[in-house]
């Protein structure tokens, strides 16, 4: 009897929870709380750009030197201090140019761009400066070659109507008629010479073919002084409709850039 009795009032409590769940309303829906988005921070690559940009703007600034029989690298040191920027000397690139940090330097300019005094600086000594990562990296010619130009080849046919029509090389500035020069006007002076500096005359290009046009463009609008009619290694070319250009990844960046702008305003 004892056990019935249980049944019955399990089975009792069972009606009554069912028949309480289907009487009970549905729950009022939540409101999402609101969430305060957190500030996103430039990515790396935006900061890196920045830093480039500061560094190529203090580059862009003009100063003096003026230094008789100075060690190479307290030159290099004070021209930092002075630019408020930060030089690494690649030991591996000088060792490959031969050039030591106590090596003796001679050097008279004024009223000239930092970069222009870097590579007149530099270029006797077989040394070029690059800016990477915020800094200013001095290293061998020939392993800014290796480490800092890179080959692309753009699509250009949209752009010209004769794309069959080949550019005509850009031609090559000899360093060797300009060691230690870029003008009398800032009373530069050869190293280790007393004799004023021969001037840098960057040898002519002019333009005849809408292909030749596109490069002298290109040449003026994307890092000027670094192509080698001005001093510099990049090089481009336009064959076959197509732009072959061999420069660093930020200049390629930005004739890119130029390129695709170009197509926008000639639709």
């Amino acid at each position: 009897m004892r056990a019935v009795n249980n049944v019955w009032l399990f089975l009792s409590v069972a009606m009554l929870l069912q028949t309480a769940a289907t009487q009970r309303l549905p729950a009022e829906p939540r409101e999402t709380p609101a969430i305060a988005l957190p500030t996103v921070e430039p990515t790396n690559r935006q900061k890196i750009k920045a830093a480039d940009e500061a560094v190529k703007a203090a580059l862009n600034e003009e100063t003096k030197l003026d230094v008789i029989e100075t060690p190479f690298g307290d030159v290099i040191k004070d021209l930092a201090k002075t630019l408020e920027i930060t030089v690494v000397l690649d030991p591996e690139g000088l060792d490959e140019a031969g050039v030591t940090i106590d090596q003796l330097v001679t050097l008279n300019l004024h009223d000239k761009r930092a970069a222009s005094i870097l590579r007149i600086l530099l270029e006797p000594l077989h040394l070029h400066h690059a800016v990477r990562d915020g800094v200013v990296v001095i290293t061998s010619e020939e392993k800014y070659r290796e480490e800092f130009l890179h080959s692309r080849v753009f699509d250009i046919r949209e752009l010209l109507e004769k794309a069959g029509t080949p550019s005509k090389p850009l031609p090559r500035l000899d360093p060797a008629s300009a060691l230690g020069a870029f003008g009398p006007a800032g009373g530069g002076k050869a190293s280790g010479s007393d004799k004023p500096a021969t001037a840098l005359t960057p040898p002519p290009y002019e333009p005849q073919s809408p292909a030749d046009h596109l490069v002298s463009m290109v040449c003026e609008m994307v890092a000027p002084s670094t192509w080698v009619h001005r001093g510099g290694f990049g090089t481009m070319k336009v064959f076959g409709g197509t732009l072959i250009v061999r420069q660093t990844d930020e200049a390629l960046a930005e004739i890119e850039g130029l390129l695709e702008e170009l197509r926008e305003k000639s639709k």
